[in-house]
């Protein structure tokens, strides 16, 4: 059993690597994927779950780095690709769960709008206030397939001053505040 290395102009090979920076975050979050050890001054292909996100050509010393935001996609892990055509390598990145809601602060009455991402796909939302379920508008809140949702609620009556929680949860027990 022989094997044969050979390099040219005194460059060192590497074993390919991939590193994603950070592997953790919100729908959104920059990330920063790189790599080395890959085919040099080739095309990658750059995909999450499946997806191309991105196509660069690695350097003379096959070494690459691409930033992008996380796309829409459910709460849990997403598989990060990279590939030369000849060596793939993959890391994941975990979604959590996020609510935004306008306005910020209001008084009792006023109508505030509620977004979700990174929640389960197709499951139904319950939104509390201050620990308690609230109405919303439309009654049954229900995300979509990238686990994203929107609705209103009114503030319910609460002593004036107070300060009280939103939270966002779905069927799975996937919540944000």
């Amino acid at each position: 059993f022989q094997v044969f290395f050979s390099a040219t102009s005194g460059q060192t090979l590497s074993s390919p690597s991939l590193i994603v920076n950070p592997t953790k975050g919100v729908v959104g979050t920059p990330s920063t994927v790189a790599g080395n050890g890959f085919k040099p001054s080739s095309l990658i292909t750059l995909q999450y779950d499946g997806a191309t996100i991105s196509t660069p050509t690695s350097n003379s010393t096959g070494g690459f780095s691409v930033s992008f935001g996380i796309p829409k996609s459910t709460s849990g892990s997403h598989v990060i690709s990279a590939t030369d055509g000849a060596t793939t390598l993959t890391k994941t990145f975990k979604v959590v769960a996020k609510i935004t809601e306008t306005p910020v602060k209001a008084k009792v009455g006023t109508v505030v709008s509620i977004t979700g991402t990174g929640f389960a796909a197709n499951s139904q939302i319950t939104v509390t206030f201050g620990g308690s379920a609230i109405s919303t508008n439309p009654t049954t809140v229900t995300t979509d397939s990238t686990g994203s949702f929107g609705a209103s609620y009114s503030v319910p009556n609460m002593p004036a001053g107070t300060k009280y929680t939103v939270q966002a949860i779905d069927a799975s027990g996937n919540s944000a505040k």
